[in-house]
Formats: C-alpha cells, structure tokens, sequence
C-alpha cells in the first residue's frame, strides 16, 4: 500500500480554516473551542506525552506562534513516547529554539517599562538596538559611519564615534523614532524567569500583577500580589544575589 502523504495523515490538522483545536490534533474528547494562544498550548500539551516541561510548552509557543501547527498535531502520528516526541522535535530545534532575548527599554514614557529588561520573542534588528550600550531607545542616531547609538552614547561621543570610526557633524546624523504603538504589539515573555506566559508588551503588566513569582527567603511559589503580606510572615532567610540591576544598567547622569 502506497505510503500516505503528509496531509491524509492530518487530515483537517492541516486545513488552516479548520478550529485550532483540530489543527492541533487533539482528540474528539478533548476538543472544545480554544480562543487564546495559552489555552491551545495547555490542551496541546496534556495531548502529547513528553512534551509537559516548559521548556516543550515554549517550543509550543513559538510552533504555534509561526502557524506550523501541523508540527505539533503528533497525536494523529501516534507518538506517544518521549524518545519518539524527542525525535519529532529535535529536528526543529534549531529553527525554533526558544532564546529569551532580552533587552532594556528607555525612553518610551511608562514607568513600567523604563529601564526594565524584558524578554523579547524575538529579536531586534540592528537598528534598533544602540551598539554601546545595547539599550533600545526611543530615538536612535544613525551616525555616517552607520552605526546606531542611543541619545545618550551620541552626546557622551562629543562628536566622534565610538568604534572608532572618526569624527562625525550633527547634521550627518540621522534622528529615527521607535512607534510606541508598534513596540506594544511585539511578542514577549513574562519577566519572572519560573514564568513562559507569552502575550503582547502591552498585555505584560496586567499579567505580571496576577503572576506567580518566587519568594527570595523560603523559596515558595506565591502571588505577586500577596507577595508583601507574605514576607510579613515568612521566616526564610533573605537571599539578595542576582536581584539588582549592575551598575552598569544603571546611568547616573539621569539621562535615558
């Protein structure tokens, strides 16, 4: 019997006008209507053995998020091993590996965001980024040379460049402005690193509130939002490392 090809196999999992929860391979029992990004990986997830850690429900995310949902319908190829889930994944590793690449906002007028570093989905172009201090800034300067410095570095350079490239005059530089509004809809994770919640810049404050966070004395998993009434009452030992920003995150001229 001829081998079937890759699309009888899934049947409606390829069909991209089918429900999600069909694209996804899930079963008839556990199918129900899956409107969020979160609750098609969770359903996905409890269907496929081997793929519950969060590190399996990152690659979910970033499988889902690139519409190759037919990857992830391995329910309808019956595998239901972890070496075979393994297998089936490790040949999309490289495209698909989960690097939270983080970077630090300045000078998009929230006080939310300013200064804090955050884990971007994916990540920024060059131009984006200042190639001194590696901020992304509102307003970047394209400099002759080409290179790209924030504000800050440019009025620190005193008119030269700081990779070494020469001198350069104001009116060779090009001003460039971020949109706010373009910033808010980029794909981020969740800043608390025990968290792979993945949403919209914008949507992350109202999800770090509600979030679950770590307690720095006794190690237990707990609210954000209780996290004050908590320490009133718990006897854990303080642990401080790794908790401050570097001094070198943290201008002290007050510029952005």
């Amino acid at each position: 019997m001829a081998a079937q090809t890759k699309g009888e196999q899934h049947g409606s999992a390829l069909d991209d006008e089918s429900p999600i929860s069909e694209r996804a391979g899930l079963s008839a029992r556990t199918r129900s209507p899956i409107t969020s990004l979160s609750g098609f990986v969770k359903a996905a997830t409890l269907n496929v053995r081997g793929l519950a850690s969060r590190k399996k429900q990152t690659q979910l995310y970033r499988l889902a998020m690139d519409q190759d949902l037919d990857i992830i319908a391995v329910q309808e190829t019956k595998v239901e091993s972890v070496d075979a889930t393994e297998s089936l994944l490790q040949r999309f590793t490289g495209r698909y590996t989960a690097s939270r690449t983080k970077y630090v906002l300045s000078g998009f007028s929230d006080l939310f965001f300013e200064r804090r570093r955050i884990p971007f989905v994916r990540p920024f172009p060059p131009e984006r980024v200042c190639s001194t201090c590696g901020f992304v800034p509102q307003v970047t300067a394209r400099l002759p040379c080409h290179h790209i410095l924030c504000l800050r570095c440019k009025n620190l350079s005193s008119g030269r460049c700081p990779h070494q490239c020469g001198n350069f005059e104001d009116g060779a530089v090009e001003l460039r402005i971020f949109e706010r509004s373009h910033l808010m809809e980029l794909s981020v994770f969740c800043v608390h690193g025990d968290c792979n919640f993945v949403c919209k810049l914008a949507d992350l404050p109202s999800h770090v509130s509600q979030c679950k966070v770590r307690c720095n004395k006794c190690g237990a998993i707990i609210y954000r939002r209780a996290s004050i009434a908590h320490l009133r009452q718990c006897y854990g030992a303080l642990q401080t490392e790794g908790t401050t920003a570097s001094a070198a995150e943290v201008p002290t001229d007050g510029s952005p």
